[in-house]
Parts: structure tokens; sequence; C-alpha cells
């Protein structure tokens, strides 16, 4: 009995030591997430995305599009070509980001 009681006592300290110590490492969230942000970061992405509008009288309407994103110089270019509905098919819109002005933007 004693033998188990030194070991519960051993584990119970460890622990304690554990917990103590935890909270002087652990990181904020705010850090965790620019950690993720920072791991994430990529030359270049390409996304297709569906969006979902939906006007003022509930009617719902849907656009399909593709998104090509660069990284250049740290600025950031980016092209979006509409694929559905037929009404916008094929439409691209070009943004340009530039350091000391607005960016150029282009249908």
């Amino acid at each position: 009995m004693k033998r188990n009681n030194k070991a519960a006592m051993l584990v119970f300290i460890l622990l304690a030591v554990i917990a103590a110590a935890a909270p002087l490492s652990a990181d904020t969230g705010r850090e965790i997430m620019q950690k993720v942000i920072d791991n994430q970061r990529a030359g270049t992405s390409a996304m297709d995305i569906k969006m979902t509008l939906i006007d003022r009288r509930g009617a719902v309407s849907f656009r399909r599009l593709q998104t090509l994103t660069m990284n250049e110089n740290g600025l950031v270019r980016t092209i979006t070509l509409f694929l559905e509905p037929a009404n916008v098919k094929n439409t691209r819109y070009l943004t340009r980001e530039n350091k000391n002005r607005a960016d150029d933007q282009w249908i």
C-alpha cells in the first residue's frame, strides 16, 4: 500500500509541476492564429468559389468563380474568372496591388 501511495504522490507532483509550467509557455490565441497565417502564406494560390446572393425580397442566385492569386515582390496580383451563370460567364476581373497608390483594377 505504501508503494502505491508513493507512486500516486510522485504522479501528482509531476502533474502539478507540468500544470504550473504550462501557462508560462502557452501561446495566446492571437499568437497561434498568426503562426497559422504565416505557415499558410504561399507565392500563388487558386480557389474555386461558389457565391450565394440573396436580395431584399429573399430571391437567391448563385455565382461560381475561380480566383488565381500571385504574390510578386510583396504585392498581390489577382485575376477572377466568373464561371457561372451564363450571363456573367467568362467575365474577368484583374487587380494589381500597388505600394504607394490605389490598386489598378480592370474588368
